[in-house]
């Protein structure tokens, strides 16, 4: 037991054991990250707590499968012009083929003409890729010939969550590095 403990604190021994243990976390982190799931992640609450029955309970209402994305055209806070308002109304028809029901409701226009919003029907989907792919395809079909100084943003529902899962992307990696590096500086 004397040589372990003297090889793990000697002076000249101590870097080797440091690199093994690096390697060691290395190791069980890349194989056995867990990171591969193709899903939004649930909210990890117990079926007990009051969230969790909540969720459970929307399940049952009529809108439970679906989702919506909120397109908002605008030119920068200057009214919107006789051109934009026609571009808008072809948009939201463009956009018809991508909803649950192949139907959009007519374009809404703020009360000072500023901005118009699409509200485009969707079906829930549980596959981060296929959604942000779906929003991809929103963005580039809500852009699509519109006059010079419109633009159209996604936003609602579908636009946060797809939003919120790339900030979250790769912060694993990056939370786990920056962790193994601040507990090793603060351990030697």
């Amino acid at each position: 037991m004397h040589r372990l403990t003297n090889f793990i604190t000697a002076r000249r021994t101590s870097w080797i054991v440091l690199v093994v243990a690096f390697l060691a976390a290395g190791a069980v982190f890349a194989l056995g990250s867990g990171a591969t799931g193709d899903t939004s992640p649930g909210v990890g609450l117990p079926a007990s707590a009051e969230s969790s029955r909540v969720a459970e309970a929307q399940k049952d209402l009529p809108s439970a499968d679906s989702t919506s994305a909120l397109i908002v055209f605008s030119r920068g806070g200057d009214m919107l012009t006789d051109a934009d308002r026609t571009a808008i109304q072809a948009a939201a028809t463009e956009l018809a083929p991508l909803s649950k029901d192949e139907f959009v409701p007519p374009p809404t226009v703020s009360d000072d003409e500023t901005a118009a919003i699409v509200v485009v029907p969707l079906a829930t989907v549980t596959d981060v890729e296929a959604q942000a792919e779906r929003a991809a395809e929103l963005r580039s079909t809500a852009n699509a010939d519109l006059p010079t100084g419109l633009t159209a943003l996604l936003t609602g529902p579908e636009g946060f969550e797809v939003d919120i899962a790339a900030v979250f992307a790769g912060a694993d990696l990056t939370l786990l590095l920056t962790t193994v590096v601040v507990v090793a500086v603060l351990l030697l």
